[in-house]
């Protein structure tokens, strides 16, 4: 098993945390504006599920990338691996924003779709 590289760990986190929280920031007023407006369905989780969820889905983004980074495989996997991850990073934070900013619900399918 290789050692823990402080460095690696430190950035995938600082990467993954400030996407979700430049997410939040630009979204905050939606989330308590637009979509609290929003006519919901009976088992739509409640307000206080989102803020840990999202938390604990990032986390597992962040040891994912430090994972990936750290890993001994071949440089051309590794490099299109971390290709792939920043894709699918834009496309997590390109929802955030399609559906709390321009309200393009329709949309935010495609992108789950995608991922």
């Amino acid at each position: 098993m290789k050692s823990l590289n402080i460095y690696k760990l430190f950035t995938s986190l600082a990467i993954c945390f400030f996407v979700v929280s430049f997410a939040g920031y630009i979204t905050k007023s939606e989330v308590t504006g637009w979509y609290a407006s929003l006519q919901k369905p009976a088992f739509n989780p409640p307000s206080w599920f989102f803020g840990p969820f999202w938390s604990l889905l990032y986390l597992f983004l962040a040891i994912s990338f430090y994972l990936v980074r750290i890993s001994e495989g071949e440089t051309e996997n590794k490099r299109s691996t971390i290709i792939i991850f920043s894709i699918q990073l834009a496309l997590v934070f390109s929802w955030t924003l399609v559906f709390f900013k321009l309200h393009f619900i329709g949309w935010t399918i495609g992108i789950v779709l995608t991922l």
